[in-house]
């Protein structure tokens, strides 16, 4: 008797016994199987919130991870599309959330099911960081795009993103965000002739991010902020400044959520 023409109970049964490789295995044998154990793959790996030495089912952390970016079948897009949205709030080390996971790699169709779903494009870590960040520090810039057409905010984390685009990015991508900067401290400017205090965080920001394109020697960078107002004296000083910055943001973003625990 083949495989599939048991009864379904007895496969399900079957599958219990079976690791995480086996069952990847199984399902990649036949689309009817695949469509009825895919939830009996993913569920257990979504739903865990082991600690990353411990294996998933068979699979070790972060392998399955990395497989991120490949899933793209229409089957497995369809999972994520009906499985209950419980299954869609894994949650890892660090606070680290399947969107931020998704985010960094680059998995766009799946980001906008996630999105679709009702989960949030400002999900942060216990750092603080948003998937915005995650793509960002990994040069996914098509991930990058996709998410500041969706609306990711460019100003959380202090403006994080754009000294994190300074560091690896495209120009094009820290001139996009540098605009959507200036665009938000714009709102500021009415206020500057009563001398009350503006917020200087996109100044500093973008004073940071000059730094970080010197020391990555993209002249073209240095350029372009320069022309969205940085202060071109800045470039002088020590690159230990954006380790500072981005240490205490860091440091005091996840002492503030340890404090709420």
């Amino acid at each position: 008797m083949q495989f599939m023409q048991l009864p379904v109970d007895i496969i399900l049964s079957i599958t219990h016994f079976l690791s995480y490789v086996e069952l990847a295995s199984l399902v990649r044998t036949n689309k009817g199987l695949a469509q009825l154990l895919i939830p009996y793959l993913y569920n257990p790996i979504l739903q865990s919130s082991r600690a990353p030495k411990n294996p998933y089912y068979g699979l070790p952390w972060p392998s399955w991870i990395q497989c991120i970016n490949e899933w793209h079948s229409p089957l497995l897009l369809d999972y994520f599309k009906e499985t209950p949205v419980s299954n869609l709030a894994y949650t890892g080390v660090l606070e680290t959330a399947l969107i931020h996971l998704v985010a960094q790699q680059n998995n766009i169709e799946l980001i906008d099911i996630l999105l679709n779903r009702g989960l949030s494009l400002e999900h942060r870590d216990v750092f603080g960081q948003t998937p915005l960040h995650y793509a960002l520090d990994n040069n996914k810039e098509q991930m990058v795009n996709h998410l500041l057409d969706a609306g990711a905010n460019v100003m959380a984390l202090k403006g994080y993103a754009l000294l994190l685009a300074a560091e690896s990015c495209s120009p094009a991508v820290v001139e996009r965000i540098v605009e959507k900067m200036n665009a938000l401290e714009a709102r500021f400017k009415p206020f500057e002739f009563t001398g009350a205090p503006t917020d200087g965080t996109v100044q500093l920001i973008k004073n940071l991010a000059i730094n970080a394109a010197e020391v990555r020697r993209s002249r073209e960078i240095v350029s372009l902020l320069i022309r969205y107002g940085a202060d071109p004296d800045h470039a002088a000083e020590s690159p230990a400044s954006i380790e500072g910055f981005r240490k205490y943001q860091l440091r005091m973003v996840r002492g503030a959520s340890n404090s709420h625990v």
